[in-house]
């Protein structure tokens, strides 16, 4: 299938499930706390909810760090690849627009970049833009 603007989101299906998961667990523990307060020393309802927002804070900075990794990495490519087109505009450029322009084709690039700093377009616009689509299907 050929990669466009509609359809070059990726979503990682057992990140999806696991943060479902968290769901439930915050249901039992709340019920449990609610139903069997007097049993339940206080340290050990302060104790759970601190647990669990450990868990959830972990799960969401583990989703985070790849992501940001793949942000650099993105921005080293493009820079490369700026400096192969003799593009000098990558400090121009926001990482949010450079990731986006990064699905421009090499001949449409020098004139959507120019175009991202003068009407300075958000990485939706600069997709819809893009009318040669080169995909990048590794980003998750």
């Amino acid at each position: 299938m050929t990669q466009t603007a509609a359809n070059h989101i990726r979503l990682d299906p057992l990140f999806g499930i696991g943060t479902l998961l968290f769901v439930p667990w915050a249901g039992i523990l709340i019920g449990m706390v609610i139903r069997y307060r007097e049993m339940f020393p206080s340290f050990a309802i302060i104790g759970s909810f601190m647990m669990f927002g450990w868990v959830i804070l972990l799960w969401t900075r583990l989703r985070r760090y790849p992501l940001t990794v793949q942000d650099r990495l993105i921005r080293l490519e493009e820079k490369l690849r700026y400096q192969r087109l003799w593009l000098g505009d990558e400090d121009r450029l926001t990482l949010s627009q450079i990731i986006a322009l990064r699905f421009a084709s090499d001949q449409e690039l020098p004139a959507l970049i120019e175009r991202t700093v003068r009407d300075t377009l958000t990485p939706k616009q600069i997709k819809q833009a893009i009318t040669m689509w080169r995909p990048d299907t590794l980003r998750v």
